[in-house]
């Protein structure tokens, strides 16, 4: 048990109310060995007083265990002492009606058949009693204490088989006692992990929510103060005479549009982590979109000298959020552009595949190793370290706003020849405009 009061009693009410579940479950096994006894033997021929009322007393405490279980389950939180106490007598009851049954079988029938059979059916209710039973190890002693000793002792006077028999049922009581103490060990290790494992856990999710609302005050406040430092830039650009400040003009820019990328993609992490991205699905005109991202990419396509164009593609319309839609392929545009080469090419088309409509950005760009392809998605992975500036958020953003939708991104890629990502959306749209972040910031961070 845990040291801390708290702990030790949250962990003491989960045992007991799993205590009481098992106990219901495993009440209706005893119906059916005493069923098998009764039917399977020529007790009734013999002894009829005897099997009656072992029958009669099993119903009885049966019934009795069942309803105290269950109202141990209802009524637990009121008095947990008081139920605790009372499911333990009532499982006691169990083994003292079939320890009599036996001892008496032991007595009746010596070294028969019947005996074997009754004390193999004893033998089946200890392995489950050891086993239900192990998350209260004092319970588990009481009920084999009392199931095999009057056994033993009926055995130790000479009758039932006499003294073999006796040993064989002391060396077995002996093995379910040290089972018992090692699944109970066992259980309340598991137990103790788990709930430190929810409450480590727990404590995580507070963190990282702690991080995601800062990251997205830090994110909001730069973006101010990065608008002011991009108009700037522009007007040295345009009113400097001096070719130095022009030039200086112009790196601001560049630095300027690169961290603008860089906090516009923190932002969307940051919302992704606090669940706050919600996706405003409506009919979209796919072509339209295309269309629309080629023309906000001509421009660094073109300083990039690499040919932007657009393949088939055929009217298609899709149930889709349209800012984020556009957002998920110009993340791609833009960065089949970045890690192409000059005179190289961009293509982008489209087709629908059943039910789905794919969107596929090809370029002739430097490739991906196979080795390396698995670390596209992930966050802040580069597989491209060092050569092409970039943060490594783009892509592992790119592929939760596409699982927003309820889709899936594929990476096809080989060295030197270039890659194709491949959009694959339901034409109905997603089932649900929120999606829990929980899976999608566990599927960023692994």
């Amino acid at each position: 048990m845990p040291e801390h009061p708290e702990l030790s009693k949250k962990l003491s009410e989960e045992a007991h109310r799993e205590l009481a579940r098992r106990s219901l479950s495993g009440t209706w096994a005893y119906f059916l060995v005493v069923l098998v006894a009764a039917l399977g033997t020529p007790y009734y021929q013999d002894y009829p007083l005897v099997l009656t009322t072992t029958v009669v007393l099993a119903t009885v405490v049966g019934v009795l265990r069942l309803w105290v279980a269950s109202s141990t389950l209802q009524n637990y939180a009121r008095a947990p002492e008081a139920w605790r106490r009372r499911l333990r007598w009532a499982i006691y009851l169990t083994p003292v009606v079939w320890g009599f049954f036996l001892s008496t079988t032991m007595v009746l029938y010596g070294q028969a058949w019947t005996s074997a059979l009754v004390m193999v059916l004893t033998a089946g209710i200890a392995a489950g009693a050891t086993a239900a039973f192990n998350p209260d190890f004092p319970l588990v002693r009481g009920f084999q204490v009392i199931l095999w000793v009057p056994a033993i002792v009926v055995c130790l006077t000479g009758r039932g088989g006499g003294f073999p028999v006796a040993l064989l049922a002391s060396i077995y009581l002996g093995y379910l006692l040290w089972q018992g103490k090692v699944q109970n060990r066992d259980y309340w290790r598991a137990l103790e992990d788990r709930e430190m494992l929810r409450i480590q856990t727990e404590r995580l999710e507070e963190t990282h929510r702690i991080k995601d609302e800062f990251l997205a005050v830090v994110t909001h406040d730069l973006r101010n103060a990065l608008q002011g430092m991009m108009l700037y830039s522009n007007l040295v650009r345009r009113r400097a005479r001096d070719p130095e400040l022009v030039e200086m003009g112009n790196s601001l820019r560049e630095s300027g549009k690169y961290m603008n990328e860089l906090v516009n993609d923190l932002h969307d992490l940051a919302r992704l982590g606090m669940k706050a991205i919600r996706l405003a699905p409506e009919e979209v005109d796919v072509q339209d979109i295309i269309a629309r991202v080629i023309e906000e990419q001509n421009q660094p396509a073109g300083e990039q000298k690499v040919e932007l164009r657009r393949g088939p593609t055929p009217a298609v319309k899709v149930v889709a959020d349209r800012v984020r839609l556009r957002q998920i392929l110009a993340n791609l545009v833009s960065n089949a552009i970045k890690y192409n080469r000059q005179g190289g090419w961009v293509e982008v088309r489209t087709r629908q595949d059943g039910e789905n409509v794919i969107v596929e950005v090809e370029d002739s760009g430097i490739g991906i190793e196979p080795e390396q392809q698995h670390r596209v998605f992930e966050l802040f992975s580069r597989v491209h370290e060092g050569r092409i500036e970039g943060s490594g958020l783009g892509l592992a953003i790119t592929r939760q706003l596409v699982e927003l939708h309820e889709g899936s991104l594929e990476l096809e890629s080989s060295v030197e020849k270039g890659s194709t990502f491949r959009v694959r959306l339901p034409l109905g749209g997603p089932r649900s405009s929120f999606h829990d972040i929980h899976s999608a910031a566990s599927a960023l961070a692994s």
